[in-house]
Formats: structure tokens, sequence, C-alpha cells
């Protein structure tokens, strides 16, 4: 197989259209978010964001690379090391877009000095990505060779009997397979952080370019532990898949799977639809943690609201946090989530529609407990607007179920 062939197909890039949308979504966020603050503020800014970012990609990067469902592709193309480690950074690159461009926009879309600082604010945006690359590869490379270790530990004896401790003396059911990726979360975090603020001090003590030169030693090594990884990242990277599929439950059998959430637990769903709720949960969890991805958007919603932007400002960005929890309603109309003729078998289509609704109820209880906490901390948003993006919320779960809804009923129609 042509070795160029398989890597357009499997790095595609991104259509004109999303491009656009992630351009002008971007950019109306970042003009919100700083448009109107100071050179000291946005500095400050950025370094938050790069804590945020650091926090992020330190548990992650498994829930975005693993496992790899191209992985046939990559096998029976034979691709080598070399191309394996320009497909990982390169869809971390595609992912990574959005905040790529969050770094200038927050720099120079400035409404007040637009011509003012600019040697200054290029070195901050450099700062910023060469940070942000640097420990991207870090935790892409701490997490490729986590597999063996991974494994080590979930069917070794050492690794049952700290399972059988924790759960004794802590009541709390440890999977030792997950040892690994608890280490990894804890050392990118120490390490991230850690140097970003110590840069930070530098900075204010020496000037931005002894910051600047941090950043670059930061980038540096980052593309070094992924160079160094490249003659046996084949191997890494294949067994790191093979655990984390297991480890995430495409592997396990039907009785497995079902140990993982039961029908019964939906207590918030109608009898009649629990079922068809619960298919869908569990396909979800099978390919995203929408749990931990809910938490870390609640927790960017805190940073954000501690830099106390304009209360506007902060009210639409709840209203654009809860509508974004409806991408995985859109999940569940992917053929390999929910195939029509598996809809047209077991229910039918008004059933569905209030399954997908129903689905995002779960999400109202957190969503108000977030907005309350910022309340009563930052004084923003009121009850009146909490009231008012919770019906929007409400609203556009039942317009995106009926219109995703339309949408595969007229696929129904070639099956």
């Amino acid at each position: 197989m042509n070795p160029q062939l398989l890597n357009h197909r499997i790095e595609p890039g991104i259509s004109l259209r999303n491009g656009l949308f992630i351009f002008t979504l971007t950019v109306l966020f970042c003009v919100l978010w700083t448009g109107n603050a100071d050179l000291e503020s946005r500095i400050v800014t950025i370094r938050y964001f790069l804590i945020v970012l650091t926090g992020l990609l330190a548990f992650i990067v498994p829930h975005i690379f693993f496992p790899d469902r191209l992985m046939p592709l990559y096998q029976l193309g034979n691709v080598s090391g070399k191309k394996i480690s320009k497909l990982l950074i390169k869809k971390f690159s595609r992912y990574s877009l959005p905040i790529y461009l969050a770094f200038p926009m927050m720099m120079f879309a400035d409404l007040q000095t637009p011509t003012e600082h600019l040697s200054v604010k290029l070195i901050y945006t450099l700062v910023a990505t060469l940070f942000y690359t640097g420990i991207g590869c870090l935790s892409l490379f701490r997490y490729i060779k986590s597999g063996d270790e991974s494994q080590f530990w979930k069917e070794s004896e050492k690794g049952r009997n700290l399972r059988r401790k924790v759960a004794d003396y802590l009541k709390y059911p440890l999977d030792p397979g997950a040892i690994p990726s608890l280490i990894n979360t804890v050392w990118i975090t120490v390490l991230g952080i850690g140097t970003v603020i110590s840069a930070a001090y530098v900075g204010n003590v020496y000037g931005p370019i002894f910051e600047a030169s941090i950043a670059v030693f930061m980038c540096g090594f980052g593309f070094l532990q992924m160079k160094r990884t490249e003659k046996k990242i084949d191997r890494y990277f294949y067994s790191t898949n093979a655990f984390f599929r297991e480890f995430f439950g495409e592997t396990l059998t039907g009785d497995d799977v079902a140990e993982q959430r039961r029908v019964e637990q939906l207590w918030w769903v109608p009898k009649p639809l629990k079922a068809h709720v619960w298919q869908f949960i569990l396909q979800q969890e099978r390919i995203l943690p929408a749990g931990r991805l809910i938490a870390a958007g609640h927790g960017a919603m805190l940073f954000i609201a501690y830099q106390k932007p304009d209360e506007t400002f902060i009210t639409w960005l709840w209203v654009m946090f809860a509508v974004l929890h409806h991408l995985l309603i859109a999940l569940t109309f992917r053929s390999d989530v929910s195939p029509g003729w598996l809809h047209r078998w077991l229910a039918d289509r008004k059933t569905w529609f209030a399954a997908r609704f129903w689905m995002q109820v779960r999400w109202i209880l957190p969503l108000l407990t977030g907005m309350s906490i910022q309340y009563f901390i930052f004084g923003t948003p009121d009850f009146y607007s909490q009231s008012v993006i919770t019906a929007i919320f409400l609203g556009t779960a039942i317009v995106i179920s009926y219109a995703g809804q339309t949408t595969q009923n007229r696929d129904y129609k070639t099956i």
C-alpha cells in the first residue's frame, strides 16, 4: 500500500466549513474574553489559561488517542514508527487548532491599544504556543509508553493484591491498570504547572525574553522525548492501544459491560425509555469520557469567572456551554453507535426521539449546581439567568433531537 495514500486517507484534515466555524467561534470568544483587557491582564490570563490546559492535557490524551478505530489500517499498511509519530503529532495539532488560534487572538485582539506593545504580545504568543506544544508532546510520550506497565498492573498478582487492599480499606473499586495513568496525570500536572509558574516568576523578574527561553526549553524537551521513542513507538503504540481498548470496554463481554452501568441506575428516566437511554449512554462511554469532559467544562467556567469578565459575557458563555452539551446527542446519530436498522427493529421514531432528550436530562443537576456555585462565589449568573439558561438547554435538546431524528429518518428509506 502506498504510504502517502494511507496517510491521506487516515488524516483527511478539516473541511473549509468546519475551519471557518472554528475560526469564527474562537475569535468571538477571545474578543469577548480579553478584548478590553490591558497588557498585564492579558499576560496573566494567558498564563492561567496554560495552567488549565496543562491540567487538561494531563488526563485527556488517552481518551482522544486510544483506542484508535483506524488501528487495522495502520497494521494493514505496515506503518513505520516514524510515520506513526507524525500521525500522532498531526492528530494532536488538529484537535488543538482552536487552542493555537486562541493564543494570538488573546494577545492581539486588543480593542483598546491594538498597535501598542506588539513585540511583547508576539513574545507571549510564542511562549504560550511553545509551552502548550511541549507539554502536549510530554503527555503523548508518557501515555504512549504506558501500555505495558498498565497491563502488568492489571494482570499481575501485585495488582490484584493492591485492588484487594484498596477495596478493603478505602471501599473503592480501584482498577490496578489505571495506576500508570494516574502517575502520568500527576507527573504531567506537576511538571507542566510548575514550569509555567517558574517561567512566570522569571518573566516578572528578568523580562519576557527569559520566560520565552524556558518555553523554548520545554518545547524542545517534549519533542526530544517523542523523538527518542520513534524507534520503538510502533510497539508502544500497539500495546497501549490494546490495553485502552480493553480498559474502555470495547473488548469486554456483554455481561462485563453491563456491570459498568445498569438500567436501574437511570433513576431520572421514565421506565418505558430506560433501556433505550441505557443503550445510548453505554455507547457514548465506550467512545469518550462524557462525565470528565463536562466536569472539565465546569472547571473552565470557574476559571473564566475568576478573571471577573463582564457579566453579560459570562451569561452568554453559560448559554454556549449548555448548548455544547448536546454534541453528545449528535454522537448518537453515528451509524456505528445507533444504526438505522437497529432503530427500526427495536422501537418507533418517537421513542428514540424521547430517549435522546431524556439522556440529556441527566446534565441538568450538574449544570444548575455549577451555575449556583459560581453565583455564590462570583455573583453571576443570577437565578433568573440560570432559569433562562436551563430553558435554553432543554429547548435545544428537543430541537437537536428532533432535527437529527428527521435526518436519520430519511436514511431509513435506503436501508
